[in-house]
């Protein structure tokens, strides 16, 4: 009966195992490596096995366990365990009952199958061969005829053979915990002290000595091998394959990517470069990230007396912790090569946020990527690295506390949405829940909301498309708890950038909600800051007397000639307008408003400074914020066309400083 029931709970286990194993949640889980070297240490419960026999078990056994483990495969492994355990049991010598003791040494090498590789919590199973050394307090032998006398020698040894199973929970990347059992079966029927033939023991019915061992204790992974990619969802992750910058490109954006460095140092503004990379986890630079750093390093030796800070992200594919110390690696191997290239070791410091910052949302490869970068900064003594035990959650939620006391503005970094749509991800619902509680502890506070978007697609649309994602976040809150009339919501579109729009990086700090405190009710009111653009604004500049300049551009506008602005300038390398430039553009605001009936297309251009998709990209959107202001001002959208021409038609010479700055230059052409 007892070797059934024993038998039922071994299946039941593995039923139970299986069940695990269907039911597991790929979205949470453990991030195992592809190989693993631990040591074990616990505490161990032996105790004899019977089933036949004129053994009487007892219960006063104790033991400690140690284990030196080498995991080959996510699954499979091999393990020296040892126990030194002692046992008490009783057994008849002619009626009489003699009590024995036994003190024990084993060492087993045993191969060690883990289920739930992925899991947290995972069962595991075992088995195994030994050896075994023992000493008993009150030993007897059977002799020939059957007869029992006192054993004269008293130290034995024999092997051994095991099997059982356990669970190994992960408490920590490092560390875990381990409860196991085991059946051990001897070769030789001299441990418990009596060595009688006729005795039949254990699970196997052998002559041999039988006992179970319970061992409790913990597991310390020591040293590891690459992260392996098996728990994604559908069994083994795809690779998000790096797509590698060719290096005549790299070469030729040699001018691009010193300026933005130079003006990130000049301006004390943080900055991205796009592409660079790494080896696919780790923290080793590709050879075309190589290339990048040698422009950051020329122009870094230039200042001297900067400080600057090395911050390293992730994507979050693999386990928190093991991303934050990736992060701090990776930040460290850009510090190390640019001390190699001359610059300033000492002016430099590094940190590392892992997963704790993102720009974009991780539910897509294009997210991941943005995610995955290499940020620069000036270093102004407080770091802008993350703790381990910081989480986006926590930051938004001092940072809307902040801006509570303070009356004040923030953007709600971590909050994101579907491409192209104003449906809120998954990944952002943890953010929104800590605003919710950071509101119900503030109940008299009033929210505006203000969406924002990058400049990529049509105005109009983005300004529509960023009023309903502010709507989406209000949405969220009433839902949970927060009075609809507490909250406003506002879209901006593309209007007020934070970063440059040119890059992967910027356009994602670009598209972003704000949080503003206000002491207004609204009444849950949402406004869209459009203008009315099917009809132009009447501010009778008709009748405004034009000044010199534009009447030029009237002559060449009514001539059909159209003209150039030579001198409408940009903040570098972006498609900001300076101010000086906008009181170009009242000039021409004036001749358009005076001559309703006149179409205009106006064209971007470049000098040869940079790539010649840059240079395209850049000459279109300088051209879109140039249509941008006069629409703002009153020039209906429909009498405007744009179009980039980049470095593709130049009118003076490339060669010299004043040729580039002619060929930077916005034309306005008539259309007919």
């Amino acid at each position: 009966m007892k070797k059934l029931i024993i038998v039922l709970v071994f299946i039941s286990t593995v039923i139970s195992a299986q069940n695990l194993v269907d039911k597991k949640n790929t979205k949470e889980h453990y991030t195992p490596y592809k190989t693993s070297w631990y040591l074990g240490v616990g505490g161990t419960y032996p105790r004899y096995m019977t089933i036949s026999s004129p053994l009487i078990a007892n219960h006063r056994n104790y033991g400690l366990n140690l284990a030196l483990g080498y995991n080959i495969t996510e699954h499979i492994g091999f393990r020296l365990f040892g126990h030194l355990v002692s046992l008490e049991n009783y057994y008849n010598d002619h009626s009489n009952e003699v009590y024995n003791r036994v003190n024990m040494a084993t060492l087993n090498f045993d191969i060690v199958y883990t289920l739930l590789a992925c899991d947290y919590l995972t069962p595991y199973f075992d088995a195994g061969v030994g050896y075994a050394i023992f000493k008993s307090d009150n030993p007897y032998l059977e002799n020939g005829r059957g007869e029992l006398r006192r054993d004269p020698q008293g130290w034995w040894d024999g092997y051994q053979f095991k099997f059982g199973g356990g669970l190994e929970y992960r408490m920590f990347n490092d560390l875990s915990v381990i409860a196991e059992v085991n059946y051990i079966t001897a070769s030789n029927n001299k441990i418990d002290g009596n060595d009688t033939r006729n005795e039949v023991k254990g699970i196997l019915q052998s002559n041999g000595d039988s006992y179970m061992a319970a061992d409790l204790g913990i597991r310390w992974y020591f040293s590891r091998g690459d992260t392996s990619l098996i728990c994604n969802a559908g069994g083994i992750k795809e690779v998000e394959v790096i797509k590698e910058v060719p290096v005549e490109k790299i070469v030729k954006d040699t001018v691009v990517i010193e300026k933005i460095v130079e003006n990130g140092v000049r301006n004390k503004e943080a900055f991205v470069l796009d592409n660079i990379r790494f080896k696919f986890d780790q923290d080793k630079l590709t050879e075309e990230s190589k290339l990048i750093l040698d422009r950051v390093a020329s122009v870094l030796k230039r200042f001297p007396d900067e400080k600057i800070e090395i911050l390293g992200h992730t994507d979050n594919i693999g386990d928190d912790l093991y991303n934050l110390d990736l992060s701090k690696r990776r930040a460290i191997s850009v510090k190390n090569y640019l001390i190699a290239k001359g610059v300033n070791g000492e002016n430099l410091y590094t940190a590392g946020c892992g997963e704790r910052k993102p720009i974009a949302s991780n539910e897509t490869p294009a997210g991941r990527a943005i995610n995955r970068r290499i940020e620069f900064s000036i270093y102004d003594g407080k770091t802008n690295g993350c703790t381990e035990f910081e989480t986006p959650s926590d930051r938004n939620g001092a940072q809307l506390e902040k801006a509570i006391q303070n009356n004040d503005q923030f953007v709600l970094e971590g909050v994101f949405f579907k491409h192209d749509s104003d449906k809120i991800t998954g990944d952002s619902e943890n953010i929104l829940l800590r605003v919710v509680d950071v509101l119900k502890k503030h109940p008299d506070v009033n929210i505006e909301i203000h969406g924002y978007t990058n400049n990529l697609g049509d105005e109009a649309y983005n300004k529509d498309l960023s009023l309903r994602r502010a709507i989406s976040v209000k949405n969220f809150l009433v839902a949970h708890g927060i009075n609809a009339n507490r909250l406003s919501t506002f879209g901006h579109g593309e209007e007020n950038p934070i970063a440059d729009n040119n890059t992967a990086y910027g356009r994602a700090r670009n598209r972003r909600i704000e949080f503003k405190i206000t002491d207004g009710n609204y009444e849950g009111t949402s406004i869209n800051n459009n203008v009315n653009y099917n009809d132009e604004i009447n501010t009778n500049t008709e009748d405004s007397e034009l000044s010199p300049e534009a009447k030029k551009m009237e002559k060449a506008l009514l001539n059909s000639d159209g003209f150039v602005l030579n001198n409408l300038h940009f903040v570098f390398d972006k498609d900001i307008l300076v101010e000086k430039s906008k009181l170009i553009l009242v000039d021409v605001t004036k001749v358009l408003k005076k001559h309703p009936n006149i179409k205009i297309r106006i064209e971007g251009h470049t000098d040869n400074i940079g790539s010649d998709d840059y240079n395209q990209y850049l000459s279109i959107m300088r051209a879109n914020a140039v249509k941008k202001y006069l629409i703002e001002h009153g020039i209906s959208k429909y009498r405007l066309t744009t179009k980039g021409f980049g470095e593709s038609s130049p009118i003076a010479d490339n060669s010299t400083e004043k040729g580039r700055a002619q060929n930077r230059r916005i034309e306005f052409k008539v259309v007919k």
